[in-house]
């Protein structure tokens, strides 16, 4: 309800800070991993949020699909004022640089398995999520703290949920193709915020 999504905590997003990396050395990688994936100008995004805005959008957002159940245009409230925005424009303005990529034929297998290589072949076991401390590269590191605030609303970056993993695996994976759809994604998210109240809010 309404109320109920007013009251909960609310966690700015974190951002890329360019500063930094390029200070640690990581810059040119961290682009480079961005361009790979569709997600260019996410580089360039370090936007001041607000808990009320954020709020307003996720309770009032409405989806339309097509007959692929693709999303292709989301209304909502912002400021008292319903707005619609195609989804090509939400990519624009998340960040995306590049079509995304829809079949990618891949199973759980080949992400739990490239997990487990960059995670110093871990033993695998059945989990909800896996620990982000286990994560040994540092841009990768970097780039799971924003995508999982950013796009999946999720403020627990200590966490690492498989849906999460297949974000992850299109940055790193020599792989053609694996451009995900990063403004779907996120109207995703906050859809089921909206039908899974949780107790904190990423904005």
């Amino acid at each position: 309800s309404g109320s109920s999504m007013v009251i909960r905590p609310v966690v700015a997003t974190g951002f890329l800070d360019i500063d930094v990396l390029e200070v640690l050395g990581l810059g040119d990688l961290t682009r480079a991993m961005l361009l790979k994936v569709g997600f260019g100008d996410l580089w360039s995004i370090k936007e001041y949020t607000h808990a009320n805005l954020s709020c307003e959008f996720i309770r009032t957002l409405r989806a339309e699909e097509d007959k692929n159940g693709r999303f292709i245009s989301i209304t909502f409230h912002a400021m008292g004022q319903e707005r619609t925005m195609p989804i090509e424009q939400v990519r624009e303005a998340v960040g995306m640089t590049d079509t995304p990529y829809y079949e990618y034929g891949l199973e759980n297998k080949h992400v739990l398995d490239w997990w487990c290589s960059i995670t110093e072949r871990r033993p695998k076991v059945e989990f909800r999520h896996e620990s982000g401390e286990k994560l040994s590269h540092p841009p990768l590191r970097f780039i799971h703290k924003v995508i999982a605030m950013a796009i999946c609303n999720n403020p627990r970056v200590r966490q690492v949920p498989l849906s999460q993993m297949y974000l992850l695996y299109a940055f790193s994976h020599s792989r053609p193709n694996l451009c995900p759809d990063w403004a779907s994604d996120l109207v995703d998210a906050c859809l089921r915020c909206q039908a899974y109240p949780s107790r904190t809010i990423a904005c």
